[in-house]
């Protein structure tokens, strides 16, 4: 159960805390939805998003994220995550550089299932940081289309009270790493689809994730 905890929040919540404002001009704020899916050894999950961002500066999500396991036994956990989002030194042109700070209340709920019976299992309380920053390289690009290439770490401090079986308390943190190769799409109306292929080194839980994102601005940059 612990391993599948850990890799809801180290592997999907940074995946899935889809950031607008990092395939958006500074001045020109968006709204985003996004879709991902992530495989590990033993845990898969899926998820998605909604974000607004503030002039491609400063952004606010909220996403969902679900992940169970391939063996039989292991419990289906939900979880709800808020972010916060800044992406700094967008003034260069060919290089973004942003940091990401995210602050997640895990309310999570357990579904096991055994012996052909549901049984379904609360957190009493939980709460978790996620604290991180990607970097962004974006080389020469066309009009339509843009292939960037990211790095990111992340610091993840987690704390979960409730019962499981039984009552547990748990406490961790560690550290994960990311790579992507983020492809952008320029729609009609300036609307951009957003593909991205990415790696996450998570301890024992490297994962292989794959996202699809929509952003739709709502006013033009102010040049």
């Amino acid at each position: 159960m612990k391993r599948t905890v850990f890799f809801v929040s180290f592997v999907l919540l940074p995946v899935l805390g889809f950031s607008q404002g990092e395939f958006l001009p500074k001045g020109q704020s968006g709204l985003g939805f996004s879709a991902g899916m992530a495989f590990a050894d033993e845990t898969r999950g899926i998820g998605g998003g909604v974000g607004y961002s503030f002039n491609g500066v400063f952004d606010i999500g909220l996403s969902y994220v679900g992940t169970n396991g391939y063996k039989n036994g292991m419990p289906y956990i939900g979880t709800f995550s808020p972010s916060i989002t800044v992406n700094a030194l967008k003034q260069e042109e060919n290089t973004l550089m942003f940091l990401s700070l995210s602050l997640s209340y895990l309310s999570s709920s357990y579904s096991y299932k055994k012996d052909g019976l549901v049984r379904t299992y609360r957190l009493t309380s939980s709460s978790g940081y996620i604290l991180g920053g990607r970097i962004f390289f974006l080389p020469e690009h066309q009009e339509k289309y843009k292939l960037m290439f990211f790095a990111g770490i992340f610091l993840n401090i987690l704390k979960f009270k409730g019962e499981y079986g039984g009552a547990f308390e748990e406490r961790d943190t560690r550290v994960s790493f990311s790579f992507g190769l983020p492809f952008e799409i320029a729609l009609q109306r300036s609307n951009k689809l957003v593909l991205m292929p990415s790696y996450t080194i998570a301890d024992e839980n490297d994962s292989i994730n794959i996202e699809v994102g929509i952003i739709i601005p709502s006013k033009r940059s102010q040049k």
